[in-house]
């Protein structure tokens, strides 16, 4: 297991406590995954949903995130994502 590059502590100020302001998701998967490495899955196509590979305490795991509205490509991505996980 590697320690994140980046400081969890760093999570209460990527926080935005306007709802109505986002906050890539990536910022806070790199604060959180082994090494902060995160092996991202189509990042080209439907980019509101994030999704990738990364270690999590040593152990492989998938992740989904929300990056904005959920249109027909991101869904399709995100289906295929968790097809590929199970």
């Amino acid at each position: 297991m590697e320690e994140p590059l980046y400081s969890q502590d760093d999570l209460n100020y990527i926080y935005n406590p306007d709802l109505k302001k986002s906050v890539d998701s990536r910022y806070l998967i790199s604060r959180l995954v082994d090494g902060s490495k995160f092996c991202e899955f189509k990042k080209e196509y439907g980019p509101t949903l994030v999704t990738g590979f990364a270690k999590l305490y040593g152990q492989e795991v998938g992740i989904i995130s929300n990056n904005g509205i959920l249109f027909s490509e991101s869904s399709l991505k995100g289906a295929h994502f968790v097809e590929l996980c199970s």
